[in-house]
């Protein structure tokens, strides 16, 4: 079960009379309405908060190059910038990589071919999964028919985490705390996720 859907549930069994509504957004969207009070709680990506705003960590995730299943780089564990320099790439439109491995190719005079920009994660992950091409993705949100491959000169990762509004009841932010650590961070939803009640 994803976080996204854990999250709430959780939630609703600790406390009954609970009202819980979700938020899909990027992190600093996510910020932004915590700060102003609309969310109560996020779960998001912290490597960005500001450090005003209580936090806590939760899980941390590498980024990797996913491949097909079938693709000739999923036998490999690691692979260079240069072995990827006639791999077509899907991007995903909100990927926090995607400057820095820009950057990293560029430094190794390597400009793989973009195939497709897309906001879509489930269009990428299905081309990926045909072999059409290889994107960047955070462990969480690898799917079956896909293989994992470390690039040594990217070695990303995010920090994912909870974070509370200040003037939030100790009460309702050691709930929501508690039901945060108590997820399993597979298949985790590309942006951040905040609750108001």
């Amino acid at each position: 079960q994803s976080a996204a859907l854990a999250f709430p549930n959780r939630l609703r069994r600790a406390d009954q009379g609970l009202d819980v509504e979700l938020h899909e957004s990027s992190p600093g969207t996510l910020l932004a309405r915590l700060q102003q009070g609309q969310l109560d709680v996020a779960l998001t990506r912290i490597d960005d908060l500001p450090d005003d705003l209580p936090f806590q960590p939760l899980h941390r995730e590498t980024y990797r190059l996913a491949v097909s299943a079938g693709n000739l780089l999923a036998v490999r564990e690691r692979c260079s910038v240069r072995d990827l320099a006639e791999t077509p790439f899907l991007v995903r439109a909100r990927c926090e990589v995607t400057e820095q491995a820009r950057a990293t190719f560029n430094e190794h005079g390597v400009r793989p071919r973009v195939l497709l920009r897309s906001p879509c994660e489930d269009r990428i992950a299905g081309l990926v999964i045909a072999d059409h091409g290889a994107c960047f993705l955070p462990e969480s949100l690898a799917q079956p028919g896909m293989a994992l491959v470390a690039i040594d000169e990217l070695p990303l990762s995010r920090r994912l985490g909870f974070a509370a509004r200040k003037d939030l009841a100790a009460e309702l932010a050691e709930l929501a705390l508690e039901a945060a650590q108590a997820l399993r961070w597979q298949a985790r939803p590309a942006r951040g996720l905040g609750f108001a009640h």
